[in-house]
């Protein structure tokens, strides 16, 4: 396979359609997006991904969060660092 170059905004776009936000020092999670719900659909987590994520250590719920290409929705920020 070829490396491929993908640019910081071209990720940020993908990530953000997909309901994932990357900002400094957290990731923010959004509790509705389609493609997260997707991609969790065979796990235990695929109905309650938001309740689980906001168990972690640091985690927090946030209110109406905007991602990049999707409209807004509430999320879970999740911090990179404790």
């Amino acid at each position: 396979a070829a490396d491929q170059q993908v640019s910081a905004a071209d990720a940020i776009g993908v990530l953000g359609r997909h309901g994932i936000r990357a900002d400094s020092g957290a990731i923010t999670v959004s509790n509705t997006a389609t493609a997260v719900a997707a991609m969790l659909a065979d796990t235990p987590w695929g109905n309650c991904w938001s309740t689980v994520l906001a168990r972690l250590p640091g985690a927090s719920k946030a209110g109406c969060t905007h991602f990049k290409g999707l409209t807004t929705s509430r999320a879970v920020v999740i911090p990179l660092q404790r």
